[in-house]
């Protein structure tokens, strides 16, 4: 599916998207913005996936699934968005493509994709159980940084808003209980993670007649560690399980927007994460699970419901209804968007012979 783009006036954007749970924080961009082709790539999407999402209704969005065959194109592109650009481990693909794209000369801009997000916001601890080479502090690789709310930090900032937030939504109260985590962060210790786990455990069997549907992150899924965790636990809970429905096990669900999912629920149940915004904008009764390895983030938050045991999540279900609140919401403002575009926006002006060897010098 390589157009010919060649002779496009229409301004060009090249994104990266980490995973098909971005698809929705990128919608309302690609929708407000009909004007510019958006083409994208990831190593975590499929072009099934593409075409199982909203975006794929677009006319201006095109998934590229093979990212060798299409850099000879790249040149064509005005700026390159980005949801990783800060040197971790995980984020090596985008980084090689900040790299290509930098020796186009192409302006790179990353988009935040996290709540508070490490190299905006704040950096893992490392500790004895889990150290790693992207432990400390790191910057972001891209030149100017669009983000949800006002931060401090050492690069330009533009503020957009939360993208998926552009209009108010109609509350539901659902019949079921959601469950939202994100334990696959090393920034938790095991006895953090352990102690989520059996919260949310005692909790379900504690209340067998009511339904729990569990939404965990991608990495939570595919974490092993977490996996034996939670799978052990169930064995010391075994009633549990009766009243819990995975996400990512129901052929039904998987493929229900996690908005939908969040807007129909009764009590949410939550780690720190950018869902907590979604919990927001549907105005629903959310509890916040804290630590100490995240104590400094939920202390951002302005009006949390915050346990660290199940004694504590039992106690304050018992006390007077409470209105959550992260004060970190904002709507997404288009023309902010635009505005950044319109001033980082540009052709390469490299010669054939130079496009030709930095084109070559792409892995």
């Amino acid at each position: 599916m390589l157009l010919d783009i060649q002779n496009n006036k229409r301004r060009l954007i090249f994104c990266y998207l980490r995973g098909t749970h971005h698809f929705d924080l990128f919608y309302n961009i690609f929708n407000e913005n009909k004007d510019i082709d958006f083409y994208f790539t990831s190593n975590f999407i499929t072009a099934d996936d593409y075409r199982k999402s909203s975006i794929y209704t677009l006319d201006n969005v095109y998934f590229i699934d093979d990212i060798k065959k299409f850099k000879f194109k790249f040149s064509l592109f005005g700026a390159f968005i980005t949801t990783d650009a800060q040197a971790t481990a995980p984020h090596e693909y985008s980084l090689k493509l900040i790299n290509f794209f930098n020796k186009l000369h192409i302006p790179v801009i990353e988009l935040q994709h996290g709540l508070f997000q490490l190299g905006l916001h704040y950096y893992d601890k490392p500790d004895k159980e889990n150290f790693r080479d992207d432990s400390l502090p790191t910057s972001s690789f891209a030149e100017h940084i669009l983000t949800y709310y006002p931060v401090v930090n050492n690069v330009k900032t533009t503020t957009i808003g939360y993208p998926p937030y552009n209009k108010d939504m109609l509350s539901y109260k659902g019949e079921y209980n959601l469950i939202l985590s994100n334990m696959h962060w090393l920034t938790y210790t095991n006895e953090e993670k352990y102690n989520f786990y059996k919260t949310v455990l005692q909790f379900t069997e504690k209340n067998k007649d009511t339904l729990f549907i569990w939404k965990m992150h991608h990495g939570e899924m595919v974490n092993p560690h977490c996996q034996h965790m939670l799978n052990n636990l169930f064995t010391i809970f075994p009633d549990a399980k009766q009243n819990i429905i995975f996400y990512h096990e129901n052929d039904i669900l998987k493929n229900t927007n996690i908005f939908d999912l969040i807007n129909k629920a009764n009590i949410i149940i939550s780690t720190v994460s950018t869902v907590l915004l979604d919990c927001e904008r549907c105005k629903k009764e959310t509890y916040t699970f804290s630590s100490p390895a995240v104590d400094c983030l939920t202390k951002k938050l302005k009006n949390p419901q915050c346990f660290k045991n199940y004694e504590e999540l039992h106690k304050i279900l018992q006390s007077k209804k409470h209105t959550f609140s992260t004060g970190l919401l904002q709507k997404f403002d288009n023309k902010k968007f635009r505005d950044c575009i319109n001033a980082l926006y540009k052709r390469s002006n490299l010669n054939q012979p130079q496009l030709l060897s930095r084109i070559l010098s792409f892995e």
